[in-house]
């Protein structure tokens, strides 16, 4: 064995060890002196990816790609790169084309499930997972994808014997662990998610997929949660035309409502109790995990589950809750209007403080500028109502109507695809 097979398969060792920084260190050490070794450079891909470094493992990829174009795992490391840049059209593009290279090859099968397990495509992601353990009845990778989308489909019983199955051949692996546990919490079982989550953190401390699903389960101890999370599972399942339906439905459905309560006065009092489940199930869905996860913050090993973007978001719908609590409870013992629009503005914030780092990547920035700019016109809304004793001044009116752009605004940019 030459000695630069001898630092590729080293590096092989290292990743599989999960000591990323030093496989990359002996591989680029290695394509120094052959930069065209595609092995060695869909390696450093797989490497720069486990580091969260996507960019860099997108060039990496593309220059195996020039190396070889007709290579399948390179399209099904792109694949995979694409899927974190959130360009799953490409990712999907990049994954047909590996099994169309390597049709044999299940884990590109499991790869394509992968995607379009992303992609809502629940069905077409099983046909995928059980085409590829048609070929190796003993892919993990097939088996974990097969259990995630006969979850989504609700097929239970299936889903268990895959499980079973995935279990058996790996009792070790943190990933089955961590689906399995992601497949239970959807049918509500979250004290076996649980302990499914924390099989796999012990094994795999840094499982970004185990520690979401842990926050997720230990959130699943209170009943309201446990409501909210169904609906949340059902609503993720939908495709984004789907999701986008419902939200104009919801929207259609109480405006008909409100002008029924105005033509038909007799009706309000069945109406108006509508309205206001209506409107607090809205806020709900924006606010309920930033706010349990301020509750998960009191729990002394729920706190350490929270990653940073979980713990700002809290911390800031927390303050925003904080302020309408000041601002309501002082407007019902002075009467005072602006503090009746601290406590709105407080309230009202409560959905973008909630909402914007909890958006694609790419949409983020746009989400935390609009955020920062309702804040300054809130603001000024709150300093003019305590000047002119006016709550609709121009600065609160612009406030509220941004409020309500907002929403529009970030379903958008969390539904597109």
């Amino acid at each position: 064995m030459s000695l630069h097979e001898q630092r590729v398969m080293r590096a092989a060792l290292l990743f599989q060890q999960s000591r990323f920084a030093d496989a990359e260190r002996t591989l680029r050490d290695h394509l120094s002196e052959d930069p065209n070794d595609v092995h060695a450079l869909r390696l450093l891909g797989e490497t720069l990816l486990a580091q969260d470094r996507p960019a860099e493992a997108r060039i990496a990829a593309q220059n195996a790609l020039g190396v070889s174009p007709a290579d399948g795992d390179v399209h099904g490391l792109l694949a995979r790169v694409e899927l974190v840049d959130e360009n799953e059209a490409k990712a999907e593009d990049h994954a047909q084309q590996s099994v169309k290279l390597d049709p044999n090859d299940a884990d590109h099968w499991g790869t394509l499930a992968f995607v379009l397990l992303r992609r809502n495509e629940h069905a077409r992601a099983l046909d995928a997972a059980d085409t590829g353990l048609r070929l190796h009845p003993e892919n993990l990778r097939c088996l974990n994808m097969r259990t995630e989308a006969l979850a989504r489909l609700g097929r239970k019983e299936e889903a268990d014997v895959t499980i079973g199955k995935s279990l058996e051949l790996d009792p070790e692996n943190p990933y089955t662990h961590s689906n399995t546990g992601w497949a239970v919490l959807r049918r509500g079982d979250h004290q076996k998610a649980l302990e499914h989550f924390r099989e796999a953190l012990r094994r795999d401390p840094m499982n970004d997929h185990a520690k979401a699903g842990l926050v997720e389960a230990l959130k699943a101890r209170y009943w309201l949660y446990r409501m909210f999370l169904r609906y949340q599972f059902w609503v993720s399942n939908l495709k984004s035309n789907a999701q986008w339906m419902l939200i104009i439905g919801f929207y259609a459905g109480s405006r008909l409502l409100r002008v029924m309560s105005e033509k038909y006065p007799a009706l309000a009092p069945l109406i108006w109790p509508l309205l206001i489940a209506y409107m607090l199930f809205a806020l709900s869905t924006w606010v309920m995990s930033p706010l349990s996860n301020l509750l998960l913050r009191f729990n002394k090993y729920g706190r350490y589950a929270l990653d940073r973007d979980e713990t700002m978001a809290s911390n800031f719908t927390g303050i925003a809750l904080l302020l309408a609590l000041v601002g309501g409870v002082g407007f019902l013992f002075t009467g005072s209007t602006g503090l009746l629009a601290l406590g709105i503005l407080g309230l009202v914030m409560m959905i973008p403080l909630a909402s914007m780092l909890n958006s694609r990547k790419k949409g983020r920035p746009v989400l935390v500028g609009l955020a920062a700019v309702l804040a300054l016109l809130g603001l000024a809304g709150v300093a003019l109502a305590f000047r002119l004793n006016e709550l609709m001044n121009p600065g609160f009116t612009a406030f509220l109507i941004g409020a309500f752009l907002y929403q529009f605004i970030a379903n958008f940019v969390n539904t597109r695809s």
